[in-house]
């Protein structure tokens, strides 16, 4: 488990200095064992396949499934499903306030795509 957690926070590290390549292979020496469908959503959006990360996204539960429900909100909005962005934003920002604010501001972004130029500055407020 322990190797695991370490391999997470490297792939992790990659993704965020959009090292794709690294981040695919340390990925796969993640044991098996330790499934990562939270790391596989992020994965597959920063590669840009969003069907692929909506897949992984709604697959997680426990600690990461917050974080999850951001993946699949800015999913849905990429994919142009409006109303059921904004739910899972809502509700995000409702049930973790650790994630409040990136949730508010995908639902500015969300307010922006449809026009709504007034509502996205509410949810910035």
């Amino acid at each position: 488990a322990e190797i695991a957690q370490v391999l997470r926070i490297v792939v992790a590290c990659k993704l965020a200095i959009g090292d794709l390549a690294g981040a695919k292979q340390t990925l796969g020496a993640i044991p098996a064992a330790h499934p990562q469908p939270y790391l596989t959503g992020c994965f597959a959006y920063a590669s840009g396949d969003v069907a692929a990360a909506l897949t992984a996204f709604r697959q997680v539960d426990g600690p990461d499934a917050g974080s999850a429900q951001l993946g699949q909100a800015a999913c849905l909005l990429r994919t142009g499903q409006w109303q059921e962005a904004h739910d899972l934003f809502v509700k995000t920002a409702a049930a973790e306030p650790l994630l409040r604010h990136r949730a508010y501001t995908g639902l500015a972004l969300l307010w922006v795509r449809v026009g709504e130029l007034d509502a996205a500055l509410s949810a910035l407020d």
